[in-house]
């Protein structure tokens, strides 16, 4: 049985934090990069592809969080 020191535990919290910067980050230059562009589906499309890779992202982070606990 393994036993995660408080270094772990910190460091998950860290990466969720910059997995979240940096998703907003992504959303707010789109946000900016949608007032310059005229074409409406090609916004939606990027805008939607970037959603779901955050959304993947944290999916995997917590998939591998609840397969360490369960071990």
């Amino acid at each position: 049985m393994t036993h995660e020191s408080k270094d772990d535990v910190f460091l998950e919290k860290v990466i969720l934090f910059l997995i979240i910067v940096v998703g907003a980050m992504l959303i707010f230059n789109q946000f900016r990069y949608t007032q310059l562009s005229s074409n409406i589906l090609l916004n939606a499309v990027s805008l939607l592809l970037i959603l779901v890779l955050i959304g993947l992202v944290v999916w995997l982070f917590l998939k591998k969080e609840k397969y360490e606990h369960e071990n």
